[in-house]
Protein backbone atom coordinates (compact mmCIF):
# COMPACT_ATOMS: atom_id res chain seq x y z
CA UNK A 1 0.00 0.00 0.00
CA UNK A 2 1.10 3.51 -0.83
CA UNK A 3 -0.12 6.66 0.88
CA UNK A 4 -1.58 9.20 -1.52
CA UNK A 5 -1.79 12.80 -0.35
CA UNK A 6 -3.74 15.33 -2.36
CA UNK A 7 -3.63 19.10 -2.22
CA UNK A 8 -6.58 20.96 -0.76
CA UNK A 9 -8.07 22.03 -4.14
CA UNK A 10 -8.58 18.34 -4.99
CA UNK A 11 -9.82 17.17 -1.59
CA UNK A 12 -13.53 17.73 -2.27
CA UNK A 13 -13.29 14.88 -4.79
CA UNK A 14 -12.05 12.63 -1.98
CA UNK A 15 -14.84 13.57 0.38
CA UNK A 16 -12.57 16.05 2.12
CA UNK A 17 -9.89 13.48 2.88
CA UNK A 18 -6.28 14.63 2.81
CA UNK A 19 -4.76 11.17 2.44
CA UNK A 20 -5.82 7.73 1.26
CA UNK A 21 -3.99 4.42 0.97
CA UNK A 22 -3.98 2.63 -2.36
CA UNK A 23 -2.22 -0.23 -4.05
CA UNK A 24 -0.04 -0.07 -7.13
CA UNK A 25 3.50 -0.83 -8.18
CA UNK A 26 3.99 2.40 -10.14
CA UNK A 27 2.82 5.97 -9.79
CA UNK A 28 0.55 5.42 -12.78
CA UNK A 29 -1.05 2.32 -11.25
CA UNK A 30 -1.69 4.18 -8.00
CA UNK A 31 -3.21 7.11 -9.91
CA UNK A 32 -5.47 4.74 -11.85
CA UNK A 33 -6.62 3.19 -8.56
CA UNK A 34 -7.19 6.69 -7.20
CA UNK A 35 -9.45 7.49 -10.14
CA UNK A 36 -11.23 4.15 -9.85
CA UNK A 37 -12.07 5.02 -6.23
CA UNK A 38 -12.70 8.73 -6.87
CA UNK A 39 -13.86 9.15 -10.50
CA UNK A 40 -14.38 12.90 -10.07
CA UNK A 41 -10.62 13.32 -10.28
CA UNK A 42 -10.38 11.94 -13.83
CA UNK A 43 -10.89 15.25 -15.64
CA UNK A 44 -8.65 17.15 -13.24
CA UNK A 45 -5.71 14.78 -13.59
CA UNK A 46 -5.96 13.58 -17.20
CA UNK A 47 -6.79 15.20 -20.52
CA UNK A 48 -9.14 13.77 -23.16
CA UNK A 49 -6.28 11.67 -24.64
CA UNK A 50 -5.60 10.06 -21.27
CA UNK A 51 -2.34 11.94 -20.67
CA UNK A 52 -1.51 13.42 -17.30
CA UNK A 53 -2.19 17.13 -17.47
CA UNK A 54 1.00 19.23 -17.52
CA UNK A 55 -0.04 21.36 -14.55
CA UNK A 56 -0.50 18.34 -12.28
CA UNK A 57 2.54 17.62 -10.14
CA UNK A 58 3.22 14.10 -8.93
CA UNK A 59 5.87 13.45 -6.30
CA UNK A 60 7.02 10.16 -4.82
CA UNK A 61 8.70 10.67 -1.46
CA UNK A 62 9.32 14.36 -2.25
CA UNK A 63 10.90 13.58 -5.65
CA UNK A 64 9.20 14.93 -8.77
CA UNK A 65 8.42 11.93 -10.98
CA UNK A 66 9.44 14.02 -14.01
CA UNK A 67 13.01 13.68 -12.72
CA UNK A 68 12.62 9.96 -12.07
CA UNK A 69 10.85 7.54 -14.43
CA UNK A 70 7.73 9.63 -14.91
CA UNK A 71 4.49 7.79 -14.27
CA UNK A 72 6.47 4.54 -14.41
CA UNK A 73 8.24 5.46 -11.17
CA UNK A 74 8.05 2.50 -8.81
CA UNK A 75 6.29 2.86 -5.48
CA UNK A 76 6.26 0.49 -2.58
CA UNK A 77 5.07 -0.09 0.93
CA UNK A 78 5.42 3.06 3.01
CA UNK A 79 6.00 5.38 0.04
CA UNK A 80 4.06 8.63 -0.21
CA UNK A 81 2.70 9.81 -3.54
CA UNK A 82 1.68 13.48 -3.57
CA UNK A 83 -0.71 14.90 -6.14
CA UNK A 84 -1.23 18.62 -6.52
CA UNK A 85 -1.93 21.18 -9.23
CA UNK A 86 0.70 23.78 -10.01
CA UNK A 87 -0.07 27.09 -8.37
CA UNK A 88 1.10 30.37 -9.83
CA UNK A 89 0.98 33.90 -8.58
CA UNK A 90 2.51 35.94 -5.88
CA UNK A 91 4.52 39.07 -5.90
CA UNK A 92 8.13 40.04 -6.45
CA UNK A 93 10.18 42.44 -4.42
CA UNK A 94 8.73 45.88 -4.02
CA UNK A 95 11.47 47.52 -6.11
CA UNK A 96 10.79 45.23 -9.06
CA UNK A 97 7.09 45.99 -9.28
CA UNK A 98 7.16 49.70 -8.60
CA UNK A 99 5.61 51.68 -11.38
CA UNK A 100 7.44 54.78 -12.56
CA UNK A 101 4.38 56.79 -11.51
CA UNK A 102 4.31 57.72 -7.84
CA UNK A 103 5.11 54.23 -6.55
CA UNK A 104 1.88 52.61 -7.77
CA UNK A 105 1.84 48.88 -8.31
CA UNK A 106 0.55 47.61 -11.65
CA UNK A 107 -3.00 46.27 -11.53
CA UNK A 108 -2.90 46.19 -7.75
CA UNK A 109 -0.72 43.09 -8.05
CA UNK A 110 1.26 43.70 -4.90
CA UNK A 111 0.76 45.48 -1.66
CA UNK A 112 4.49 46.16 -1.55
CA UNK A 113 4.95 44.32 1.72
CA UNK A 114 6.01 40.93 0.42
CA UNK A 115 9.62 40.04 -0.28
CA UNK A 116 8.79 36.55 -1.47
CA UNK A 117 9.69 35.59 -4.99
Amino acid sequence: MCKVRVASPLRPHLGGQKEVELQGETAEAVLQNLIACYPGLQNYLYDERGSLRPFINIFVNDEDVRHLQGENTRVGEGDVLKVFPAIAGGCRRRSLLRSPRAGNYPNGACDGKSDRI
